[in-house]
């Protein structure tokens, strides 16, 4: 069911939102200062813009609906338990949760944040920024830190029955390319050792053992935002697919998700690659947390573990089903060249 400006204006009045934002607002809310972000089955996202004598204060407001209450309850948990916490400089600041368990809903108000991959100057240097700041997310919640115990509670780890299913996906339409006129001759040209790897046990244990700590799960641009007044001021949003996982596995999503979206890189993508590598690391060491195994090894192992889960099935389901996905071959030669650097092929 789709939400509407009038629901919004009566749960704002009678949750007192007026009282939780950081501004005195003495109007009223009208439809006119509500925008609809996104309006899905499972979510409804909308910017507020609260009237000041002086212009607006933007809040934004996330409603999970009734088919997503469940699974996405872990965003909300997390904010609730974690806004209190030294943690709360890596999420948007959290001006209310209300759960409306008459209708299954989940409402979250919070504050408006400039999207990374809206950035129209972006580059490495910013990429990098993002990487140190990752290194300091994961260092904050590692799995040797006392609010570790507290994210263990909320969030899944790492070996999950989705993760299993996803695997066992990926095979299926590994199958099905294996026939496919069009996919068949692309692997063999990109990656002919595909479907061997598909069949190795992709739980690396080096990376297991290089530690845990709370990673967001879709850590790309979109999901990244800086504050306009103080862009080193960088947070993390939708962390609905967090788990308590593999550290290196937030930053090759990063990395290489920007890297591959972006072919003016193309020529350069070694070198931001080492150097996102040599910046985590450091930032990681300066924090107490050193790795035994090489940190370039773990890194191409974690993007193998999480490419074969997320996007080469998402890619293969895609194409499969007649869409067309530009950077199918990017992927395909990045896990034949990272199997060859780690000497699984």
């Amino acid at each position: 069911m789709a939400i509407t400006e009038k629901q919004i204006i009566e749960n704002w009045n009678q949750w007192g939102l007026v009282n939780k934002i950081p501004i005195k607002f003495k109007g009223s809310l009208r439809k006119r200062h509500m925008t609809v972000i996104k309006d899905t089955e499972t979510r409804s996202v909308w910017r507020i813009d609260v009237p000041l004598s002086d212009g607006s204060f933007p809040v934004i407001l996330k409603i999970y609906k009734e088919s997503a209450f469940n699974s996405k309850q872990i965003e909300s948990l997390l904010y609730k338990n974690l806004k209190d916490t030294e943690i709360n400089e890596f999420i948007p600041v959290i001006y209310d949760i209300r759960i409306i368990s008459a209708v299954n809903e989940t409402w979250i108000f919070m504050e408006n944040l400039k999207v990374m991959n809206k950035k129209q100057d972006f580059s490495p240097e910013d990429l990098y920024k993002i990487v140190s700041r990752v290194a300091q997310f994961h260092a904050k919640t590692f799995e040797n830190q006392p609010v570790a115990n507290l994210i263990t509670s909320i969030v899944p780890g790492f070996q999950t029955e989705r993760r299993s299913q996803h695997l066992e996906s990926l095979k299926t339409h590994l199958q099905q390319a294996r026939k496919d006129s069009f996919l068949q001759p692309l692997i063999n040209q990109y990656c002919p050792h595909l479907f061997e790897l598909a069949e190795l046990d992709l739980d690396f244990p080096e990376v297991i053992q290089s530690g845990m700590c709370l990673v967001h799960g879709d850590l790309h641009l979109g999901n990244i935002c800086y504050d306009e007044k103080n862009k080193n001021r960088i947070k993390f949003i939708d962390i609905s697919a967090a788990t308590f996982s593999p550290c290196w596995l937030d930053v090759v999503k990063t990395v290489e998700f920007t890297i591959d979206n972006r072919p003016e890189w193309a020529d350069i993508s070694h070198k931001i690659r080492r150097k996102s590598i040599r910046i985590y690391t450091r930032e990681m060491n300066q924090r107490g947390i050193s790795f035994t195994e090489d940190p370039g090894r773990l890194y191409r192992l974690a993007y193998l573990m999480t490419v074969f889960e997320k996007e080469l099935r998402r890619h293969l389901m895609f194409i499969l089903q007649g869409e067309t996905r530009l950077i199918f071959p990017q992927i395909l030669k990045k896990i034949s060249l990272f199997s060859e650097e780690v000497d699984l092929i």
